[in-house]
């Protein structure tokens, strides 16, 4: 059944059930939606949450066909204070039952009424919604951003690009055996090969010298059958990683890390960026998630995720705010996001309190709790969020596709088709 549009001279209920007139009435700003038990409602205007002053929800029964609710239509004009673009409601059987009640449709089935009928669902109220004490609607659960599916269709991409360009090379070079980093790598290596990129997998006993680390780095920066260059970090202790880092080829430096590329973010003129900051950033773009003005908050400030994370969104226009471990009231800054980017790999640091109704959350936490793989983020956030990243699932596969795609970029500097900085 088409839409409801409120003309002059229709008649609506306010919260007090009192009949009233929309005409005159210009200030309503209503949304018009059809709507039955189960069907989201996703507010659709760009640019903040929906304004009112109070509440109107008009409801035109044009047809109920007995007890079989399923069948039954509401279009449903919705007036809801800050219930954000991403945020959904769900419409509950109840609500479709108490106008089958209000108009007196009998029980038996095959039953027709016609008539006007207001539903008072939620009552806007200190710039929030109660929804969830609602008899009529609920809040639900986010949408989780798939960050699979997109990685395996980047994956794809970067396939048919690697065999545009010929042979191309990845060289890792991983210092001791730490369990994570060996994951990390196998994975890397394997994700390269079904692409068609050549890997060489350099490994050194923890007990390599600063010295012979950095020799090898050489080596592999001269070698011109490597396009991309990465270096595992962590490093043991005995090993200055910011120098090992200084040392990696600017151009092949896919992990972006080095302070060339570094400046080069900085100065708002990117060429290698971290696969994980860039996942994160392709995410956002696939889910049609506005930046332009809006609030970004990133937890955490480390130089691989939280500083390349929060330069990109403001690459993006985003007003970014970055919290961190000395950050006096943490709840208090990502309530106030419209995107919440949260890596600091501390399992549950950001519950379901700490975020703001309808936000979207980016969660890059990988943590072990209790034998399974968890987030940064509590999955209590699936409540409150409007989008929100899976752990796992979401931006790890992104991270890996990203980098792929970094050794694309990396051989395109290297032969010559991009400009790279200073070359």
């Amino acid at each position: 059944m088409p839409a409801i549009e409120l003309e002059p001279g229709s008649t609506f209920l306010d919260r007090r059930g009192l009949r009233e007139s929309v005409e005159g009435r210009s200030d309503l700003g209503v949304d018009v939606v059809s709507l039955q038990a189960g069907t989201p409602v996703t507010p659709t205007r760009e640019n903040g949450p929906l304004e009112t002053r109070g509440l109107v929800l008009v409801a035109l029964l044009e047809r109920i066909a007995g007890p079989i609710l399923q069948r039954l239509w509401v279009p449903v004009a919705v007036r809801l204070s800050s219930l954000r673009r991403n945020r959904r409601l769900e419409v509950m059987p109840r609500a479709l039952s108490r106008a089958r009640d209000v108009l007196g449709c009998p029980r038996t089935h095959g039953a027709d009424h016609r008539g006007l009928l207001a539903l008072c669902l939620v009552e806007a109220h200190g710039g929030s919604i109660g929804v969830e004490r609602s008899d009529f609607l609920r809040p639900m659960t986010a949408t989780l951003m798939d960050g699979k599916a997109l990685a395996e269709r980047i994956r794809g991409e970067v396939a048919a690009e690697a065999r545009e360009l010929g042979d191309l090379g990845l060289a890792t070079v991983l210092v001791g055996d730490d369990p994570a980093s060996e994951i990390y790598i196998r994975l890397k290596h394997k994700a390269a090969g079904e692409a068609g990129i050549r890997t060489r997998d350099v490994r050194l006993a923890a007990s390599t010298t600063e010295d012979e680390l950095l020799e090898e780095v050489e080596q592999l920066n001269r070698d011109e059958a490597i396009d991309g260059l990465l270096v595992q970090l962590p490093l043991p202790a005995h090993i200055d990683e910011a120098r090992v880092i200084r040392a990696i080829d600017p151009m092949k430096d896919v992990d972006g890390l080095h302070p060339l590329n570094g400046g080069q973010l900085y100065l708002g003129e990117p060429a290698h960026v971290g696969a994980t900051p860039v996942g994160i950033m392709a995410l956002l773009e696939e889910y049609d998630v506005p930046l332009e003005g809006a609030r970004a908050v990133v937890v955490g400030r480390s130089n691989i995720v939280g500083k390349p994370a929060a330069l990109l969104l403001l690459l993006a226009n985003a007003t970014v705010t970055v919290c961190h471990s000395r950050t006096a009231d943490l709840g208090a800054e990502t309530r106030e996001a419209d995107v919440l980017v949260v890596a600091v790999g501390q399992a549950g640091v950001v519950g379901p309190g700490d975020v703001r109704e309808g936000a979207t959350v980016i969660d890059v936490g990988m943590n072990r709790a209790d034998g399974a793989l968890v987030g940064d983020v509590d999955p209590g956030v699936a409540e409150v969020a409007g989008l929100l990243t899976p752990v796992p699932g979401g931006v790890g596969p992104m991270t890996i596709a990203m980098l792929l795609r970094g050794t694309i970029r990396a051989a395109r500097y290297r032969r010559g088709f991009l400009a790279f900085p200073g070359a």
